[in-house]
């Protein structure tokens, strides 16, 4: 993901509750540079080759704040 741009910024292990068990968070530049890392050929095959290993995956694209967010 770090070749691609993007930047691992957070790390979640939910060890309780019906939440998400895992929930990485990565940032760009801009919303330019993530729209064009997303439709990179790169990210769509390692998209792909992650979905071989987990059920339920979801990705959101939010706007960052300066604040927490979840």
């Amino acid at each position: 993901m770090e070749q691609l741009g993007l930047r691992m910024c957070e790390s979640w292990h939910t060890a309780y509750g019906p939440y998400p068990l895992r929930l990485q968070g990565f940032t760009a530049d801009d919303s330019d540079a993530m729209a064009q890392i997303l439709n990179s050929r790169d990210f769509k095959e390692l998209e792909e080759r992650l979905q071989e290993y987990v059920i339920n995956y979801q990705r959101r694209v939010v706007l960052r704040k300066k604040t927490f967010q979840f």
